[in-house]
């Protein structure tokens, strides 16, 4: 085998190699993102929404989904239960909180 060869060859096993890992890099990537997004909700219910700011579902339903500010972002299909998205819901409780 002469050296061209020989390089031809060890540059494919090489690349090969670097594809491999560059996939098993993409792949483990890709599972960490799909967990992070497992672990965030996209909406919260009330139950959630009291969890996240330490109060009853009771006094959340008084404090804050009463708010004129959290019914603008109520979601609500027809007979189901009340989700707000949670980047607003918890701009907007902020905003609700430090008022009191």
């Amino acid at each position: 085998m002469q050296v061209a060869e020989k390089s031809e060859t060890l540059e494919i096993l090489l690349l090969g190699k670097y594809e491999e890992i560059a996939r098993e890099e993409a792949r483990i990537l890709l599972a960490e993102i799909v967990n992070k997004l497992d672990e965030e909700f996209l909406c919260w219910d009330i139950k959630k929404m009291a969890e996240k700011c330490c109060l009853s579902v009771s006094s959340v339903r008084r404090y804050i989904t009463n708010d004129k500010r959290m019914k603008l972002l109520e979601k609500k299909p027809n007979g189901g239960k009340a989700i707000w998205p949670v980047e607003q819901a918890r701009e907007t409780i902020l905003e609700i909180v430090s008022e009191w």
